[in-house]
């Protein structure tokens, strides 16, 4: 099993709605709401009624979080998500959109 003990994630998209990240790394939660990203290529934000929305993504547009320490230990990401495309899939990875691939979800 990978260990994620890099500081740079980057998560490749493909066919989302609203992406929520939660890392955990020795114990500890790492929360990331999905419009907080650091840098990103063909992703859009909205507000509605106080609440924050990541979407409108297409196939292969991507966001990245830096200064993101997972530790040393850490193997489980959680991502909720929520869209109206079934056969999604998002791909997580170190340091680059093309680095180490840390994790891969595909979901109905």
């Amino acid at each position: 099993m990978m260990k994620l003990k890099r500081t740079y994630f980057a998560v490749l998209l493909m066919y989302l709605g609203l992406l929520l990240c939660t890392g955990y790394a020795f114990g500890r939660t790492i929360h990331l709401e999905a419009e907080n990203y650091s840098s990103q290529s063909g992703i859009f934000t909205s507000s509605s009624g106080g609440v924050d929305y990541t979407g409108w993504i297409d196939h292969g547009d991507w966001m990245a979080f830096r200064n993101i320490d997972l530790g040393s230990g850490a193997t489980n990401i959680t991502v909720n998500i929520a869209g109206s495309y079934n056969g999604g899939k998002i791909e997580m990875h170190l340091d680059s959109v093309t680095g180490d691939m840390a994790g891969i979800l595909i979901y109905n």
